[in-house]
């Protein structure tokens, strides 16, 4: 497959990879382009010559593009390798930035390890892709440590269910104690499925009942393993987790365990990694994440696939009852309508899903953890942040939307944009406007109380011509 495509990852990247990795490394370089700015080809042409690895697939989605790299023999380590290329890709970045772009390159690389996960060469494609973006972060928010900037990197969609709401109680053994012990319990506990062994308090290792069993069954098994110590058979590797990581995350570990380890329990621990908390089943996860993606589904919006009006109200009020300082930001296109109608509802629901994509990256680029992004319905969205400068995300999300707008009108003439009335406004294109209204979180706000503030901040930002914020604040 010498042709490499813009698209979603298909089976013929798969079966590409399964066949470079019979004779090279393959690996993956995962660059995070801002929309409107950057051309994928483009970068792509640049980093395919040369005495670079040679990129034999790649697709984008939203501005998130991914490479599928063949490391060459005789040229170093396959990291070696995918961490020049990922050099060539950062500098290719910083040469064609716009200068007002304050923005740092994303951009990482990762190996893809072997095949022997559940779900064969997908699987293993999957968690390379993983890691490559969660590298990829990793060095964004290393970088602002650095720089003493409190910038958290999360998905801004992502449910935030933690994992230790899930955590149940599990036996516990310490490490120096025999097999023959951890044999009887289970023979008599028949509901128990694992213990957790440990030093002291700590968690060190994992015995699954079932893979103990197997053990002892074999030829003199009894005799070989029944009078020695725990930490001699157990799991040192176990999955161990803190129990504020959100369910996904948890989920997206233990899918990417060996076989072997796939239905093992995920240990979870205080914030420290020191105290067990307990442990959550491989069914009980997902049994959570299905009914978080059922939920997610059911009032999403289904043009952008954003939590809808229920999610948005749940998620307000869950705020508003903390009372902590937070943001509200309401995001209106200007004159869409009149967009719709002159250039179609295709073009239209477009600049739609533009608008959604442009929240959520730069939430996730400049928001604080546990952002939201909520569509409200047509062209109205609602971001919730508890960034310390709001205001500085609104400037990113309006320089991110006019960066990009004009691509919505490259295939025909931009016109003067004109009202409801259909009098020209002496605008040409549509343009952003979005009420910014700081809730100091001392009390506890009415709904209705927020609505109307909101929408009068909108009103005075819609009164300014061009993409524009109002802000507002609640004492």
């Amino acid at each position: 497959m010498n042709d490499t495509e813009i698209g979603l990852i298909d089976p013929r990247l798969v079966s590409a990879v399964q066949h470079k990795r019979r004779s090279a490394a393959v690996g993956v370089l995962f660059v995070r382009l801002s929309s409107g700015r950057s051309d994928p080809k483009e970068l792509l042409a640049n980093l395919n010559g040369g005495q670079l690895p040679c990129i034999f697939g790649s697709f984008c989605i939203s501005g998130d593009c991914y490479f599928l790299v063949e490391c060459a023999k005789g040229q170093g380590s396959a990291k070696v390798q995918l961490e020049r290329l990922a050099g060539a890709a950062t500098a290719w970045l910083e040469d064609n930035a716009e200068e007002e772009s304050g923005s740092a390159p994303i951009v990482g690389c990762s190996v893809i390890t072997s095949a022997d996960q559940a779900g064969g060469e997908e699987s293993a494609i999957y968690v390379g892709l993983r890691t490559a973006v969660e590298r990829a972060y990793r060095g964004k928010r290393e970088a602002a440590a650095a720089t003493g900037s409190s910038v958290a990197y999360k998905n801004a969609q992502e449910p935030f269910y933690e994992i230790g709401q899930l955590a149940s109680p599990i036996p516990v053994f310490q490490a120096d104690q025999k097999v023959y012990e951890l044999d009887q319990f289970f023979r008599h506990r028949y509901d128990e499925q694992g213990a957790v062994i440990a030093s002291g308090s700590k968690p060190v290792g994992l015995i699954m009942k079932e893979k103990l069993h197997q053990l002892l069954s074999g030829p003199y098994g009894l005799a070989l393993y029944s009078n020695r110590e725990l930490s001699r058979i157990m799991d040192r590797r176990p999955l161990i987790v803190e129990a504020a990581l959100s369910v996904e995350q948890a989920a997206q570990q233990a899918m990417a365990r060996e076989t072997a380890k796939m239905y093992d329990v995920v240990i979870v621990t205080d914030g420290a990694g020191e105290r067990l908390l307990g442990a959550v089943s491989i069914r009980s996860l997902l049994e959570c994440i299905t009914a978080l993606r059922t939920e997610a589904a059911r009032t999403a919006n289904p043009l952008t696939g954003l939590p809808g009006n229920e999610s948005i109200q749940a998620k307000l009020q869950d705020r508003l009852r903390k009372e902590d300082p937070f943001a509200i930001i309401y995001a209106d296109i200007d004159y869409f309508k009149w967009y719709n109608d002159f250039y179609g509802f295709a073009q239209g629901d477009e600049m739609i899903r533009y608008l959604a994509r442009t929240l959520q990256f730069k939430c996730k680029e400049f928001g604080a953890a546990n952002d939201f992004v909520g569509h409200v319905g047509g062209d109205d969205f609602i971001v919730l942040t508890g960034m310390k400068e709001p205001e500085r995300l609104c400037k990113e999300i309006i320089r991110e939307f006019d960066g990009g707008i004009g691509f919505f009108y490259e295939d025909f003439e931009m016109t003067e944009a004109r009202d409801r009335e259909g009098r020209a406004i002496g605008q040409r294109g549509v343009s952003l406007s979005l009420s910014l209204l700081c809730i100091e979180g001392t009390r506890i706000y009415s709904m209705e109380r927020i609505s109307r503030l909101s929408a009068d901040l909108k009103k005075r930002a819609k009164a300014i011509k061009g993409s524009s914020y109002a802000v507002g604040y609640l004492h």
